[in-house]
C-alpha cells in the first residue's frame, strides 16, 4: 500500500477504512492542528521585513513630535513658568502643524521625488513610490493638530486664564514709542529726546503694578522691566542736563505675597528688611528682582494707591489681569476706585481724554 516515499493517497487510505468498519469510529478522534497563529506571525514577520523602512520613517516622524512637545514644554514651563494648560497645548499642537505643513508640501514637489528616484541610495532607503499616501496622512495628521490648536485657543480665551502676558506687548509698544523720541549723536554718542513730543502724548504715566506669590514669577518678565526702567534712567538723567525738571514715565509697583510685610519677614534666621537694604545699598538693586524698584512683601494697599493716583491725574484708566480673586482691590476701595476709573471704550481701550494708566 505505501509507495516508495511511503505515502498513501485518499482512495488508498478509503480502501483501508472500508476493509476495517471499526475504524470509521475513530476518525472523529483525529485532532487537525490549527496553524492560524502559525500563518499570522509569518505573515507578520513578512510584512515587517517588506516594509522596514516604512516603519523606520514612521518612528522618526514620532520621535520628531515628541521632541517638538517636549521643546515647547521646556520653554514655557521651565523657562517662562507659565503652567497655562490649553496655552501649552496649543503652543505643542502648532508646532505640530508647521512639522506636518512642512512635509506634506515636499511629499508633492516631483522634482523632489524624481532627484530622490534617481539616487540609488535614496531611493533604497526612502520608499518614495508611497508619497502620495503619505502625503494623505500627513494632511490627516494635520486637520487633526489644526482643530486641537483652534479647541485650545478657544478654551484658553474662554477659561480667561491668561495672566500677565498680554500686557507684555503693551509695554514693549510703549518702550517703542519713547525710543522712536531718541536721538543719538553720531560723534560723540549723546543721548536727547524730543520733549516736545513726550510731553503732548495723550498717555502721560504708567503705573505698573504686579503682585505675585512666586519670586520665579518674575524672572521670565523681567529683561523687558528692566530695559524699560534703564531707559526712563537715560531720559531723565537728559533731562536734568537739560535743566528741565524730570518726570518719570513709568512707575514699577512689585507686590511679594509669599513672605510677610518688610518687618515681619525672615530668609532663613535673617529678616527680610536688613537683607534686602544691605543689597540694596551695595548694589543699588533689589535683592530678588535685581531692579532698581525695591519689591515689597505682602499685599498692596490698594486705598493708599487709588488716593494717590487721584490726588496726582485728573483722569486715570485702570486695567486688570489675572484671576478674580486679584480683582479684589476694586471691591474693597469701590469709592476711590468709582472716582478714578472713567469710561472706556467695549473694547477696554482708554478713552482719548485719559492721562494716566495704572
Amino acid at each position: 500500500m505505501w509507495d516508495a516515499n511511503r505515502q498513501m493517497n485518499f482512495d488508498q487510505f478509503y480502501t483501508i477504512l472500508q476493509e476495517t468498519p471499526n475504524s470509521l469510529e475513530s476518525l472523529q478522534l483525529i485532532n487537525i492542528p490549527n496553524n492560524d497563529d502559525q500563518i499570522d506571525k509569518l505573515k507578520w514577520q513578512a510584512w515587517r521585513k517588506n516594509n522596514k523602512y516604512h516603519i523606520l520613517i514612521i518612528l522618526v516622524y514620532i520621535l520628531v513630535t515628541i521632541g517638538l512637545d517636549i521643546s515647547v514644554i521646556i520653554k514655557l514651563v521651565v523657562k517662562e513658568q507659565n503652567r497655562n494648560v490649553w496655552l501649552i497645548l496649543a503652543r505643542m499642537a502648532g508646532s505640530s502643524i508647521t512639522l506636518n505643513y512642512i512635509l506634506s508640501i515636499i511629499l508633492m514637489l516631483k522634482h523632489c521625488m524624481a532627484l530622490i528616484r534617481a539616487n540609488r541610495w535614496l531611493r533604497r532607503f526612502l520608499p518614495v513610490d508611497d508619497h502620495i499616501d503619505a502625503h494623505r496622512y500627513v494632511g490627516g495628521a494635520l486637520g487633526f493638530y489644526i482643530v486641537v490648536h483652534s479647541l485650545a485657543h478657544i478654551i484658553n480665551y474662554a477659561t480667561n486664564t491668561q495672566g500677565i502676558t498680554p500686557y507684555a506687548s503693551a509695554l514693549e509698544c510703549l518702550m517703542h514709542y519713547f525710543r522712536e523720541q531718541q536721538t543719538i549723536c553720531e560723534k560723540c554718542c549723546h543721548v536727547n529726546y524730543n520733549h516736545e513730543a513726550i510731553q503732548q502724548r495723550k498717555l502721560q504715566k504708567v503705573d505698573f503694578i504686579w503682585v505675585n506669590r512666586d519670586v520665579e514669577n518674575f524672572s521670565w518678565f523681567l529683561q523687558l522691566l528692566n530695559d524699560f526702567e534703564n531707559e526712563q534712567l537715560t531720559y531723565l538723567e537728559t533731562l536734568r542736563a537739560n535743566n528741565v525738571t524730570p518726570k518719570r514715565y513709568i512707575d514699577f509697583h512689585f507686590y511679594f505675597t509669599s513672605l510677610k510685610s518688610n518687618n515681619q519677614g525672615m530668609i532663613g534666621y535673617a529678616p527680610f528688611d536688613l537683607a534686602a537694604n544691605i543689597y540694596q545699598n551695595v548694589s543699588n538693586r533689589d535683592v530678588l528682582t535685581k531692579m532698581r524698584t525695591k519689591t515689597i512683601l505682602g499685599r498692596p494697599q490698594w486705598s493708599l494707591l487709588f488716593a494717590k493716583f487721584k490726588a496726582e491725574y485728573r483722569r486715570t484708566s485702570v486695567f486688570f489681569t489675572g484671576k478674580p480673586v486679584h480683582q479684589d482691590g476694586r471691591r474693597i476701595n469701590k469709592p476711590i476706585f468709582d472716582q478714578i476709573h472713567l469710561d472706556k471704550d467695549d473694547d477696554g481701550d482708554s478713552t482719548s481724554e485719559s492721562e494716566s494708566v495704572t
